[in-house]
């Protein structure tokens, strides 16, 4: 395991610890300051009242998921607006929620007729695995090569 996801690990089981601590208890400490540096850009390490507190990285699918819970019925439409992920992601994963057994197509919205209205039949605290896999997982765009030459 490597060193970073080894603290990670210890700050999140401890639920928030100090610097001092950390340094303690793996005594790299330029290492453990060049790891919270780099979390505190990345948005994964916080510090609050003097504690340090590591968040996970949260996925795509495991933001539709939440959503899905949270409404219980609802059209993908309600799910990206909610989640704030565009809607053609949303409708992929979705689908994969579908395939897994756990939602099911309940009809046609009144007003709009093209909007498809979603059920959550089965609900389980952790989420489905996907067959998509790394599909799903939030990461930034990468920058396309120009072909200008």
């Amino acid at each position: 395991m490597s060193f970073a996801r080894e603290v990670k690990r210890y700050i999140l089981r401890a639920g928030g610890v100090t610097k001092k601590e950390l340094i303690e208890k793996f005594g790299r400490q330029k290492a453990i300051e060049a790891m919270l540096s780099y979390g505190r850009k990345k948005g994964q390490i916080v510090e609050k009242d003097g504690l340090i507190y590591y968040c996970p990285r949260q996925f795509d699918a495991d933001k539709v998921y939440k959503a899905v819970r949270i409404l219980k019925s609802f059209t993908t439409k309600d799910i990206a607006l909610y989640t704030g992920m565009a809607i053609k992601k949303v409708s992929s994963i979705l689908a994969e929620f579908e395939r897994a057994g756990y939602l099911r197509k309940a009809g046609k919205k009144e007003a709009d007729r093209r909007a498809t209205v979603w059920v959550l039949v089965k609900d389980a605290t952790e989420r489905p695995s996907l067959k998509g896999g790394s599909k799903y997982v939030a990461r930034k765009r990468q920058g396309k090569a120009s072909n200008d030459s």
